[in-house]
């Protein structure tokens, strides 16, 4: 099982990560496969903050995919879940079914795109 590793005590919220993944798979300005939300518990004066950085879960047993009817989307050997654009028909079923809100429609290709866990 393939994973990203984050230690939570060290981000700063900078989002560099996002930035880093949207370069990497050329998305457009309103496409974001990693987001980074920023936490602050507690009440005055014991008040403290945090970031978290998510990207798609590879969940085991994905909703997305169970949705998916063209076959665009799969589980991969390695656990990941993977994607074929070619197999894409832009119904939008995945992006409804997935409760982490990972698979979104790039509206100029009419398909969907998300994490693929940075697999070539």
């Amino acid at each position: 099982m393939l994973g990203f590793y984050y230690d939570s005590s060290v981000c700063t919220g900078c989002r560099t990560c996002v930035v880093a993944c949207k370069d990497k798979n050329d998305l457009p300005a309103d496409v974001n496969f990693r987001r980074v939300t920023t936490f602050e518990p507690g009440e005055y004066p014991n008040v403290r903050m945090y970031h978290l950085s998510l990207a798609c879960n590879h969940c085991e047993n994905p909703a997305c995919v169970r949705a998916c009817s063209s076959g665009a989307l799969f589980v991969d050997d390695d656990g990941t879940v993977q994607f074929d654009n070619d197999l894409c028909i832009g119904c939008e079923s995945c992006v409804k079914a997935c409760p982490y809100g990972e698979p979104q429609i790039v509206p100029e290709l009419n398909v969907m795109r998300k994490c693929n866990s940075c697999k070539p």
